[in-house]
């Protein structure tokens, strides 16, 4: 991961992505599983849940990137942010 960050390599990022609490988060919000799917269908490289949750994120390859994929989503009980790395 360090390495893929590094390069800047998002595709090599996204596919490191992981969190062993999501697996039981989604056992019990089984909704969280078709937030991910509409994240990733929107244009995001990468999905995961953040921490313990209740938040999920998805990774793009720029801020503009970021924003389409936000103006595209559809989740009313949601709140969207578009945050950009410096």
């Amino acid at each position: 991961m360090v390495k893929a960050l590094g390069e800047g390599n998002l595709t090599q990022v996204a596919g490191e992505l992981v969190n062993v609490l999501e697996s039981v988060t989604i056992q019990i919000k089984p909704e969280l599983i078709e937030l991910k799917a509409k994240l990733k269908e929107a244009g995001c490289q990468g999905v995961l849940m953040s921490g313990s949750g209740p938040t999920i994120f998805g990774l793009t390859a720029d801020i503009k990137s970021a924003e389409e994929v936000a103006k595209g989503l559809d989740l009313p009980d949601c709140q969207v942010l578009v945050t950009g790395m410096i």
